[in-house]
């Protein structure tokens, strides 16, 4: 390890604190206690310091007869060196050994100085030394802190930067909801206005139920009026008919019928002559009608099947034509009637839709 210059003392140099040994004061050794505790003042002020502190010569020059050096010492609790001079010079008077103090009598005063100079020399550089290896350490430890700030740093921007492509993948999301959002809401919208148009058609389509029920009704009410004369009209129909009947019966049961039964009958078989004169004049023009006499060339037997037949196809054709006339009057009866009630019903409903639907 190569010694760093000093200029200066280290509690010379500005802008430090002082630097105080770390070494006791008491250290065996000492030059530059053993320089003051030599010095001619520390001698005149303290003449029992070469006494009590070193050996008599008779006994330093013999090693095999050594006893142990006990130091005197005058300091009580309470006192303090750095307050008080004399407290220290005693505290040293004790602490230093008296081969040590043999050493620096020994020294001349250059000596003295120039070790006590190195010996000031080498604390500084301990002094140093120490330091270094406190600032190493520091050093290393703020090494290590700052090897673990930066991974820290490191996993923090790694972390940042995930944070930054989370927030970008959440932003393009949010944006993503926002369209879909915004869709759903252009959705909802068109959805709210076919709701309202369905509505407006629902109520447009409840009006015209109401006014086809209300028409309805009305038909319904039309209906049972029609019914209702319809009735009343098939009420007089069978009253009419059953007139009819029995105007009918009660004629056939009168003597103004039985005459005109009779000369229908009279008035037919002429008219059958006539028609029969008419034919044979059309078919043959020759023959003269004259020359037939009634009865002429057959004999008809009464009470024979061919005269009974004869007679009875006589009579009926008689009763047809007599039957025919009083029949007529309740057929032309009953056809007034039924014109008169065609003329008084309304006309249908579907009759009255078209015609007012023809305008």
């Amino acid at each position: 390890m190569t010694a760093l210059p000093c200029l200066a003392p280290i509690s010379q140099v500005p802008g430090r604190p002082p630097v105080r040994p770390e070494r006791p004061a008491s250290k065996p050794g000492s030059s530059r206690e053993a320089a003051r505790l030599t010095s001619p003042e520390v001698a005149r002020t303290s003449p029992e310091v070469a006494r009590t502190s070193l050996p008599d010569p008779s006994e330093g020059g013999g090693r095999q007869g050594r006893r142990p050096y006990t130091p005197d010492w005058a300091v009580f609790e309470g006192d303090s060196a750095l307050e008080n001079a004399e407290k220290a010079r005693q505290f040293f008077r004790g602490a230093l050994l008296p081969a040590d103090m043999a050493k620096i009598r020994a020294l001349s005063m250059n000596q003295f100085l120039d070790s006590a100079r190195i010996s000031a020399h080498l604390h500084e550089v301990e002094t140093l030394i120490s330091i270094g290896a406190d600032y190493k350490e520091r050093a290393r430890r703020s090494a290590r802190a700052q090897e673990e700030a930066e991974n820290k740093l490191a996993e923090a921007e790694s972390k940042l930067a995930e944070a930054g492509l989370q927030k970008k993948e959440l932003l393009l999301r949010l944006g993503a909801t926002e369209d879909e959002v915004r869709l759903f809401n252009m959705t909802l919208e068109e959805e709210r206005a076919g709701h309202a148009l369905t509505r407006s058609e629902v109520r447009a389509a409840e009006a015209r139920l109401s006014e086809a029920q209300s028409l309805l009704a009305v038909r319904e009410q039309e209906i049972r009026n029609l019914e209702q004369k319809a009735e009343q009209h098939e009420a007089r129909e069978k009253a009419a008919r059953e007139q009819a009947r029995n105007a009918v019966e009660l004629f056939r049961e009168s003597e103004e019928f039985r005459d005109l039964l009779e000369e229908e009958g009279v008035n037919g078989l002429t008219q059958g002559f006539n028609d029969f004169r008419n034919q044979l004049r059309r078919f043959l023009p020759n023959f003269d009608l004259d020359l037939l006499q009634p009865g002429a060339g057959v004999e008809f037997e009464a009470g024979t099947p061919a005269v009974d037949e004869a007679a009875e196809e006589t009579g009926s054709a008689a009763e047809e034509g007599s039957a025919g006339a009083p029949e007529a009057a309740p057929k032309a009866a009953e056809d007034g009637h039924a014109e008169a009630l065609a003329a008084e019903e309304p006309a249908a409903p579907g009759t009255a839709e078209d015609n007012r639907a023809e305008p």
